[in-house]
């Protein structure tokens, strides 16, 4: 199994030269660490489509109205709620069909155009966690059921229910308590770093950033993506079924001598 560090180290002090800000001449080292944090998920996210294929748009759209009719009414009746159903129109797009029968000797004929209008619906399914699945294959059953597909659909139904992971994708419904930990997560990982990097410059730095700033968080499912032992952090050993929080945070720390 291939690890990689859970902590992302740009430093920003090259060893034997310190950096200037471009706006003062105060010195100082600026790092960039990734803080992570771990919890149980408590939502599953189901991605599906609706849709219809004719040969005019308007007989499309018809179509898929009446598809993703049916298809809500099976998630309503799987007991899914209307605030856990979110729907995007893709809007209709067309396709050409060649035609190959005039290397057979055959007479040729014009290509043929469809219109296919798209809907994908995002399903939040509550109270599912690895390895109970059970509702969350309840709703999948009954949308297949439906006539839906599954966004990023296989060969068959079944392999994708061996393969749930590449469909559905397990969360947490508020993010902000697991954002704040891995925030802090970032803070202490860029103290430590501003620390090393100093120490190997022979230099000494104020104890706390003059300013620090985090990228926007990213949450993701730890396990759950296909050949995920090929790629994981080393933190996420032990955590696989939790959902992680991602963030990048950067922090400068002036340099106080000598």
């Amino acid at each position: 199994m291939a690890a990689r560090s859970g902590v992302v180290c740009a430093c920003a002090l090259a060893l034997a030269s310190p950096v200037y800000s471009q706006t003062d001449t105060t010195r100082a080292v600026k790092v960039t660490a990734e803080g992570l944090a771990y919890a149980t998920p408590d939502v599953a996210f189901i991605d599906l489509v609706a849709k219809y294929t004719s040969d005019t748009m308007r007989v499309a759209r018809e179509g898929n109205r009446k598809a993703l009719e049916t298809l809500l009414d099976a998630l309503r009746k799987a007991g899914v709620e209307g605030k856990d159903i979110r729907t995007k129109p893709l809007g209709t797009h067309m396709s050409r069909e060649e035609s190959y029968a005039h290397l057979d000797g055959l007479a040729p004929r014009l290509p043929a155009t469809h219109e296919t209008d798209v809907t994908v619906v995002r399903v939040a399914v509550e109270g599912v966690t690895l390895p109970h699945l059970e509702k969350a294959w309840k709703v999948v059953d009954a949308a297949v059921g439906a006539g839906a597909q599954l966004v990023r659909e296989t060969s068959s139904y079944a392999s994708i229910r061996d393969e749930m992971k590449t469909f559905l994708l397990l969360g947490i419904r508020e993010g902000s308590a697991l954002e704040k930990t891995a925030v802090q997560d970032g803070l202490l990982k860029a103290g430590r770093l501003a620390l090393t990097c100093a120490e190997a410059a022979g230099v000494t730095i104020a104890k706390a950033p003059r300013r620090s700033e985090v990228a926007r968080a990213k949450f993701e499912p730890v396990g759950m993506e296909r050949n995920c032992c090929q790629d994981m952090d080393v933190e996420d050993l032990g955590q696989l079924g939790k959902v992680k929080c991602r963030v990048e945070v950067t922090s400068v720390y002036d340099i106080t001598g000598p």
